[in-house]
């Protein structure tokens, strides 16, 4: 009876780790939403917006001039004007897809965020995902340049949507912190796997400090007893790792070279 309970206790007490992570996670992914996500998003929005309005006018125009009525009767639009017509048609087409798909971005974001069950995650896709929602942060989406090399057939690993996505997206966040200050900013994700775990990478040339090298040593080490003073600009990245830590992942940091790299290494033959 004593080993069930304590089994149960240890359940009991993870989960209240695990929750406390994402709910800290959640705090701090708020905390970007008013200054830093919603313009993103409406300025994001306002661009294929503002091009369907514009084109919308200029197809109204042409079209009243090719198929109006004068005092001669009903004309009969030239070549040219219908190319033109249909050249308009094409562009409100595609204008309105590309609003389908950032309002789909944003969509899928916030239902990632809110599915706290656990099933099969495709890490890859999700952190393809993560990537292309950073862009509604302004300073990512202009300032940094991207290189994507993710394995979509990656196996797929037990997990939460919500956990995984503000893990991930709070240490490309941090990511773009470090890069803040430096004249060449570069970030490069990549996806592999071997026999018992997916690799993820991010790599970045920002400077990373002391403190957040400590916090991958304590973290992999099972140290998790931080304290909050302690964790200055790497609260976010503190809270990512210790809720994947929850999950058995290894987090390593390696600062050599001008490029840092962040690997992630995600058990799913288990």
């Amino acid at each position: 009876m004593v080993t069930v309970k304590n089994a149960v206790g240890r359940e009991a007490k993870g989960m209240t780790r695990k929750r406390r992570c994402g709910d800290e996670l959640r705090r701090e992914f708020q905390s970007t939403v008013t200054e830093e996500l919603l313009p993103g998003i409406l300025h994001n929005f306002a661009n294929p917006l503002n091009g369907i309005m514009g084109r919308s006018k200029l197809l109204q125009k042409r079209a009243v001039e090719a198929l109006g009525v004068t005092e001669f009767g009903q004309g009969e639009p030239s070549k040219e004007i219908r190319e033109k017509i249909l050249r308009d048609v094409d562009l409100l087409v595609e204008q309105g897809d590309r609003l389908y798909d950032l309002f789909s971005q944003v969509a899928a974001k916030v239902q990632r965020l809110n599915d706290k069950n656990e099933g099969p995650i495709n890490l890859s896709e999700l952190l393809a995902d993560e990537v292309a929602f950073c862009d509604y942060y302004l300073d990512f989406k202009h300032s940094i340049e991207k290189s994507v090399n993710l394995d979509m057939g990656v196996p797929s690993v037990m997990g939460s949507p919500a956990d995984y996505s503000l893990a991930l997206s709070s240490i490309l966040r941090y990511s773009m912190s470090v890069m803040k200050d430096v004249p060449v900013r570069i970030l490069s994700v990549f996806s592999d796997y071997d026999s018992e775990r997916i690799i993820l990478a991010i790599s970045d040339s920002g400077v990373h400090d002391e403190e957040a090298e400590y916090l991958f040593r304590a973290v992999e080490c099972g140290d998790l007893a931080v304290e909050e003073e302690a964790l200055g600009g790497c609260r976010g990245l503190y809270w990512a790792l210790a809720l994947l830590k929850e999950y058995d992942v290894r987090s390593l940091l390696d600062t050599g070279g001008g490029i840092n790299k962040i690997t992630l290494k995600v058990p799913y033959n288990i």
